[in-house]
């Protein structure tokens, strides 16, 4: 009979051992599945991000291509007016030598 009871001891002991185990296993897998969520949520927000800063870039090589092509052509405007200014100038000089030759 004593032999019986411990063997039934040992029984309920083992049971509620295995219990346990299947608990902290239960619990493991819990932690381990919320840790690879988080890591699924960052590797989203990484590509995301990524995402953006590649159509940032992009947005900013257009601006600057397309500034780069608008000073080109007010300093081609500017170069032109100056060309023009100073033909305008040299006429003048010219017309001005005549009359004071007019004027010899």
């Amino acid at each position: 009979a004593n032999a019986e009871s411990e063997q039934k001891s040992l029984s309920q002991e083992m049971e509620r051992n295995q219990t346990s185990l299947q608990q902290m296993q239960q619990n493991y897998h819990n932690k381990l599945q919320k840790k690879q969520d988080e890591l699924d949520h960052a590797r989203d927000e990484m590509t995301r991000l990524t995402r953006d800063i590649k159509k940032k870039d992009s947005e900013i090589a257009t601006k600057t291509q397309q500034f780069t092509i608008r000073i080109t052509e007010i300093q081609d405007s500017i170069t032109h007016e100056l060309t023009q200014a100073q033909r305008e100038i040299e006429k003048l000089r010219h017309a001005l030598t005549l009359k004071e030759n007019q004027y010899d």
